[in-house]
């Protein structure tokens, strides 16, 4: 424990000065780079073992970007970039240079400000942080041409936002103007060093001590304040009391899956009003879930399968599967590669299908090796949207597209856009492993998420004791996380569990699936919801029914196939093709990739539920050249 904080304690020291300027510009905010970094250390010290001793700052880079992505969209006091808030120049002999080349500035800091998140941090490894273009595509995990892209048309947007002040963007870039953190980097690092110095006596004190650690927890926190204050005194400044830091981890928002963690648990932040719990305690026993009556309204499933409206799963009338619930991916053939097929595909669209498309486009290169695949999840409303401008050709998505999106598409091309499914997902609700809740309806679930409570509920559900839950449990509040709105799991969710209900404000939304479930592995009171795929050993998912005269069942295959788990869905990609003409070559292939036996055993690698033979020989000729 020592080691590693003496070494990221030299991280401190050694690479302030560029960590700081990655995360202001990450973020555009100089309290909220501050907070970001306090739990970027926090977690170097975690991950220190893997870190690298001759260069670290990649590795550090690499931390502080994730951190990023999750820290901006969890906080919502993040302001705009302005020119007072850049931060005063380098002195120069010319004052009207000084003055022009802090306005250029600003400019280039809005112009990154407005950049998609994806694009935002990949400019900001590779021309801000001193990182490699190879260096920043495996610190994102994402291919090496995915990264490129990214830059490419990162760099592009700012350009067409800058304007005249465009040419010598990327030297602009490189010499970026940053302001110094409040007190100047004296005082910053001594109070990152302290902050970090509490954070990890507070973890020390957590293995070692059942009784009392909340109060430890406290003194704790009132001694790394004083510490901070007493710094910022001595440089000349006043910091002003921020809330604490919400506990965030690195890999919670990697959109990848995730490894399996350890059952050793992680050791939080500084915290006040966080329960602790007795390491000798062991749960109650699990008492039947407290019973409510369902009334399900009727599905608004499409049931017709034209272009642009997808099948749902189960049919409205009966609930039971389309397809036959044979093993699905055990009839299919490998996929045999052809000639003359070479582009680019760019894909655009859900996060929940993110790590599928990467290793179907990592599958399908290895028999097109100069074909680019471009991958980008950033939630399933982006893919209709990018496939109508045209800067992309596959949109992945984990709901059907709406009526108004396809109305857009249709205005501009004069028809619909063509899908095809291409696996099966299981939406599971999630709870810390330790949670002995046995099983939820969809009602049950409906007044724990959900504000308007249309499944019928008499009461709104905020206590797991409401639920049944006994000794400890039925008092502690439930903490909910979700995914944020741009996500189709969001909108499904809110569909078909909360009978189109409205969310409660109190749902912590998650840019990612993996968030949710990390999230919900390191809080025992939470409940979260996304994909199956992103199980982990620290969260269990709850059997589901669909009413509360029904048995809950597991959100498996079989029971996904057969129609008894009631949150199973389709996957799709959406695509343009024109009536009367073929898809490109290099499309055509990767649909005929994904529905390949060679595409569906990496659907089950990862967790989600293969199609069958009869399911894919229903949409092969939307690919397919039939003319």
């Amino acid at each position: 424990m020592q080691d590693a904080l003496r070494f990221v304690e030299s991280c401190i020291e050694q690479y302030a000065e560029q960590a700081w300027r990655a995360a202001y510009v990450m973020l555009s905010n100089a309290a909220d780079a501050d907070d970001l970094l306090q739990q970027a250390f926090l977690v170097a010290w975690r991950k220190a073992d893997a870190a690298p001793r001759d260069n670290a700052w990649p590795w550090l880079a690499t931390i502080i970007a994730n951190e990023a992505r999750n820290f901006r969209r969890k906080r919502s006091r993040r302001q705009g970039v302005s020119l007072h808030s850049i931060g005063e120049p380098a002195m120069q002999n010319d004052p009207d240079k000084q003055l022009q080349r802090a306005e250029l500035s600003a400019l280039v800091h809005v112009s990154l400000a407005e950049l998609g998140e994806e694009q935002r941090i990949a400019i900001v490894l590779t021309h801000l942080s001193g990182l490699s273009q190879s260096q920043a595509a495996d610190a994102l995990g994402i291919p090496l041409n995915t990264l490129k892209a990214r830059v490419r048309r990162g760099l592009e947007s700012m350009r067409d936002a800058l304007g005249k002040h465009a040419p010598g963007l990327e030297g602009t870039l490189k010499n970026l103007q940053v302001g110094a953190p409040p007190g100047g980097f004296i005082a910053a690092k001594a109070a990152w060093s302290a902050s970090l110095s509490a954070n990890v006596a507070a973890a020390g004190t957590a293995t070692s001590v059942a009784a009392g650690a909340t109060g430890i927890k406290a003194i704790l926190v009132t001694a790394a304040a004083t510490v901070v204050l007493t710094v910022g005194a001595i440089a000349g400044v006043a910091l002003q009391p921020k809330e604490t830091p919400t506990p965030y981890t690195a890999a919670a928002i990697n959109n990848e899956p995730m490894a399996p963690r350890s059952n050793s648990p992680e050791p939080e932040p500084v915290s006040v009003n966080r329960t602790t719990q007795h390491a000798s305690e062991q749960p109650e026993p699990r008492p039947e879930p407290k019973p409510v009556v369902l009334t399900r309204p009727e599905s608004n499933s499409f049931p017709d399968s034209k272009p642009g409206r997808p099948l749902a799963l189960t049919d409205p009338e009966n609930t039971q599967p389309q397809e036959p619930s044979s093993p699905p991916a055990s009839t299919l053939k490998q996929y045999q590669p052809t000639t003359g097929v070479e582009g680019n595909i760019v894909s655009v669209g859900s996060d929940t299908l993110n790590n599928l498309l990467t290793l179907w486009a990592e599958g399908f290169r290895k028999h097109y090796p100069n074909i680019e695949v471009s991958v980008e999840g950033k939630g399933s409303s982006t893919a209709p949207t990018s496939l109508v401008d045209g800067t992309s050709n596959i949109g992945p998505m984990t709901r059907q597209m709406k009526s108004d999106e396809i109305a857009r598409f249709e205005e501009k091309y004069g028809y619909e856009p063509s899908f095809v499914p291409v696996a099966i997902d299981a939406l599971a609700v999630f709870v810390h492993k330790d949670n002995p809740i046995q099983g939820l309806s969809l009602q049950q679930v409906d007044a724990i998420f959900s504000s308007s409570r249309r499944g019928g509920g008499d009461e709104d559900i905020s206590r797991w004791g409401q639920l049944g839950l006994l000794g400890e449990w039925s008092e502690s509040s439930i903490t909910l996380y979700g995914r944020n709105n741009a996500s189709g799991t969001y909108g499904y969710f809110k569909q078909h569990a909360l009978f189109k209900g409205d969310y409660k404000r109190s749902v912590v939304e998650q840019p990612g699936s993996a968030a949710v479930v990390q999230s919900v592995s390191t809080d025992r009171t939470a409940v979260g919801y996304c994909g199956i795929a992103y199980k982990t050993e620290g969260v269990r998912a709850v059997p589901l029914s669909s009413n509360t005269e029904n048995d809950a069942f597991e959100p498996n295959q079989e029971n996904c196939n057969n129609g008894k788990y009631p949150l199973a869905r389709y996957l799709y990609i959406y695509f343009n093709r024109a009536p009367g003409k073929a898809v490109s070559p290099a499309l055509r292939e990767l649909f005929k990739f994904i529905h390949s036996k060679d595409g569906q055993a990496i659907v089950e690698k990862n967790g989600f539920i293969a199609l069958n033979e009869k399911a894919i020989a229903k949409f092969t000729d939307r690919y397919e050249d039939t003319r």
